[in-house]
Formats: structure tokens, sequence, C-alpha cells
């Protein structure tokens, strides 16, 4: 049975190629460039679609179970970030911006978890997912890393070309 077809670059295509953590000596042979990218295709734009709904569902939600709190500004502000963490997680184009953006998101969701800190129940339940997205964190990295020394690049679609060049 033949493969399937090369997604189309009409619709598959890099949105944007954020500024390159480089060197001057960045052409040379050896150097690695990493580039923090967003991409966009289909699947993407329906993950966008979910994680936005969602996060609108939720802060609509919020507005009237949190009114009244003290820390109601704080709240907002981090349930925000954890949104824009979650947005830019299904739009990243490589692993490195992958692994930041889940970083912004277990960050969040710790602040989230532990937002009633003064009561020990909260505070240990930040303290345990803190802890467990940690170990996740680790293996997460270590699975880049694996994926770059096998493909040589960060580019998530990079790595997709590499593989199905490898008959993967």
């Amino acid at each position: 049975m033949p493969r399937a077809a090369a997604r189309p670059s009409a619709i598959a295509q890099t949105m944007s190629d954020w500024p390159r953590c480089m060197s001057p000596a960045a052409n040379t042979p050896g150097t690695l460039v990493i580039q923090f990218a967003t991409f966009f295709d289909g699947i993407t734009a329906v993950m966008v679609v979910v994680v936005a709904f969602v996060a609108l569902m939720v802060l609509v939600y919020s507005m009237g179970y949190m009114h009244g709190e003290p820390r109601y500004g704080w709240y907002f502000a981090v349930i925000s970030l954890f949104a824009g963490a979650m947005l830019l997680l299904v739009t990243s184009g490589n692993l490195i911006f992958t692994y930041l953006a889940w970083e912004g998101v277990g960050l969040t969701s710790f602040l989230l978890i532990g937002f009633y800190w003064e009561r020990q129940s909260a505070a240990e339940a930040a303290k345990k997912a803190f802890v467990t997205t940690r170990v996740g964190d680790v293996g997460f990295l270590i699975g880049i890393i694996l994926l770059w020394r096998a493909s040589g690049t960060f580019d998530i679609q990079g790595i997709i070309g590499v593989a199905e060049a490898r008959g993967f």
C-alpha cells in the first residue's frame, strides 16, 4: 500500500518565526540554532477553538463563583496566563517552545491549585501537583533530547519528516 501524500503546504504552514536564539556565528557548521516558531494546521485550528472555548466558559463561570474574593484580580490573571500557556502549547512549532509552554501550564496549575494557600489542604495539594509535574517534566525533557539526537532538529514537522523518511 502506498504511503500517504505529504501534507499540503497551503494548509499546514509556519505562521511566524520568532527571533532566533543565536550568536553572530550561528551560520557556522555545528552551531545549534533554535527557532521559536508557531505551527498552524487543521488540527491546530480545532484545538485552538477548543482551548479558547473552554477558557471562555471557565472565565464566565469564574466571574460569579469568585465574586467577592479578596484576590479576585490575581485569580483572573493566573487563569488568563493558564489559557495563554495552553494556546502556546497547541500552536508551538518546535519542542523547545512546547516545553516552555508546558512549564507555563505547570506553573499556573500550581498557582491555581494553591489559590487558597492559607488552607492546609490547598497548600498540600499544590505541593503534590508541583512534585508530580516536575517528575513528568523530566520524562518530557528526556524524550525531547532523545528526539533531537535521533533527528537533529527540535522542529516538530522536521521530526515527523525524519520519522517518515526512515519508515516509522
